[in-house]
């Protein structure tokens, strides 16, 4: 998975991403005389062309004064059209070869959006590139998806869209991304839940350039977790006093930073997003590399298990499926990095415990507690291993684990089976049982007693 820093227009930010390079950039073309100083990033390259359309919109609004000057300079607003198409084919063509020029180093070139009336031509331009791939962005859901899945090797999804809707339209057309092996990038987003669900190969996101706009400051914790602190909320900007010790393995002036030198700022905030990324370039999803499962035995089933039985075909009208339930692999909201995952199939993996008598109930409270134990000795590790301070993630963590421990305490304690009750009627009945030691007048310890009542089991005719 890929984190794309994403490069403002402002020269300093440039300046910045020089000089931390991370892995993965967006470039816009107007930076192309920098191109070759990324060579070692995925490189996505963008080429805005609002300034471009904002010299064309006066054609197609008629009420404009703007409109009236190029009818008066072209004669008239067809003449005015192929001049202005013509313009745009030239710029265009220059961007086309720039790209060929300078393939080494770009990964993927992102389809200009312009007026529809221009965009087949546009886009038939930018397909005579050699070896890079091309990357659409949907603008609107309307649009034919399942096409636009089979014609691209990138498919990028604006911002503008609502994202719940665009995850649950990409879920339910995984079996067809997954077939044509098409990757999903979402523009200037960035949120932990996406990553974790891993429905998209990559992101862009300006966030790191708020520090100098908007005074934010950025802290990764690890465990795919950054912090962000508001000068205006909590800790605001007192938070950097904490990271003395940072700046000096990441070579910050903590001075500067302390003193809110903008650039320093910036050098901070950047340094936290490459740690993400760095950590993110370790998680896969549905693009990876999937080696094949090895079905375990029936006898040597837990809940851990992989795939425990072979995938079936999906058949709705089988009673037998339905009676064991099958969750069927192309609707389901973890196909996307499911390793059991296989087109037109039910699920294999199986997720139902028996809970059949205390025993099953012990056991199912073992598996939860190893399950929360796991996740707290490896929120510790990651805490160590990324040197990166204090992760508040852990303390949560440890606390959820003695609450089921307590919890499972409680429950198994009303069921323990050496637990013995029982039930007596009549005059003195509990000093035949336990004798009368330690009560007035009575001397006998219980194993002495003569008078003691039997009470072991009783045997059964099987014995």
């Amino acid at each position: 998975m890929k984190l794309c820093i994403d490069v403002q227009d402002r020269s300093f930010f440039l300046n910045t991403v020089k000089n931390r390079k991370p892995g993965s950039i967006v470039l816009d073309y107007k930076w192309r005389e920098h191109l070759a100083e990324f060579a070692d990033c995925f490189v996505i390259l963008t080429y805005d062309m609002s300034k471009l359309w904002a010299k064309i919109r006066p054609i197609y609004n008629d009420t404009t004064k703007g409109y009236q000057r190029l009818i008066s300079k072209h004669g008239s607003e067809e003449q005015a059209k192929d001049i202005w198409f013509a313009q745009v084919k030239t710029e265009i063509a220059s961007f086309v070869e720039f790209c060929n020029t300078n393939s080494e180093y770009i990964d993927i070139v992102e389809i200009p959006f312009f007026h529809q009336e221009f965009n087949d031509s546009v886009i038939e331009l930018l397909k005579s590139l050699e070896n890079i791939d091309l990357m659409y962005t949907v603008r609107d859901l309307s649009e034919d998806i399942d096409s636009l899945i089979q014609e691209y090797s990138y498919l990028a999804f604006s911002r503008s869209l609502d994202l719940a809707e665009v995850e649950s339209l990409l879920i339910s057309k995984m079996a067809l991304i997954k077939s044509f092996k098409t990757k999903l990038h979402v523009w200037n987003t960035f949120s932990k839940s996406l990553f974790t669900k891993k429905i998209f190969y990559s992101y862009s996101t300006t966030d790191w350039s708020t520090g100098s706009r908007l005074g934010n400051t950025y802290d990764y914790v690890g465990n795919l977790k950054i912090c962000t602190y508001n000068p205006k909320r909590g800790n605001g900007k007192d938070v950097r006093k904490r990271f003395k010790s940072k700046c000096l393995q990441l070579d910050i002036d903590y001075q500067s930073l302390l003193d809110d030198d903008s650039e320093t700022v910036d050098d901070w905030n950047l340094s936290q997003f490459n740690a993400l990324a760095r950590d993110l370039s370790f998680v896969g999803g549905y693009w990876s590399e999937k080696t094949d499962i090895t079905i375990k035995k029936e006898s040597e089933k837990d809940v851990y298990s992989l795939a425990q039985r072979e995938n079936t075909e999906t058949d709705l009208a089988n009673y037998d499926a339905v009676s064991r339930y099958s969750r069927a692999c192309n609707s389901c909201f973890l196909n996307a990095q499911c390793p059991a995952f296989r087109a037109d199939s039910d699920c294999s993996i199986d997720t139902r415990p028996s809970l059949n008598g205390y025993n099953d109930y012990k056991s199912l409270l073992n598996k939860v507690i190893e399950i929360q134990s796991e996740r707290v000795l490896f929120a510790a590790f990651a805490e160590k291993t990324q040197n990166a301070g204090l992760n508040p993630e852990v303390s949560q963590e440890i606390e959820k684990l003695t609450a089921v421990m307590k919890d499972a305490k409680t429950i198994l304690s009303q069921n323990d089976e050496s637990e013995v009750t029982i039930k007596a009627k009549g005059s003195s009945v509990i000093s035949q049982i336990f004798g009368n030691y330690g009560r007035a007048g009575g001397g006998s310890k219980p194993s002495q007693s003569e008078a003691i009542i039997d009470i072991s089991p009783m045997e059964t005719e099987d014995e």
